[in-house]
């Protein structure tokens, strides 16, 4: 499975050739420490039925943890997360690409 291996759970988005950008996400990392760095990844989240905010405070506990408790595959959300990311991330934004759904 590309970006990941039973001994590191990061992907990334760079692995794949046709990427521009290198956007790198740990599924062990805190959902906090994501949406500091990627603002944008609450909305990608939301829109995946993975409501990653509770009482206007980030998830406690890591990506990993967050999207297992929904039920749906962990490497599944990060590569289309990281995806996302690349096109909509606001220091893509800020090199002039368009902001994509």
């Amino acid at each position: 499975m590309a970006g990941k291996d039973s001994n590191n759970k990061k992907i990334n988005s760079a692995d794949r050739k046709d990427d521009k950008s290198k956007i790198e996400i740990d599924a062990e990392e805190s959902v906090d420490e994501i949406l500091s760095k990627y603002p944008e990844a609450e909305r990608y989240l939301l829109e995946n039925d993975i409501e990653c905010m509770q009482c206007s405070e980030p998830f406690w506990g890591s990506l990993d943890e967050l999207v297992s408790s929904k039920g749906k595959d962990t490497e599944d959300v990060i590569m289309g997360l990281s995806e996302f990311l690349v096109k909509n991330s606001s220091v893509n934004k800020r090199k002039g690409s368009n902001y994509d759904k």
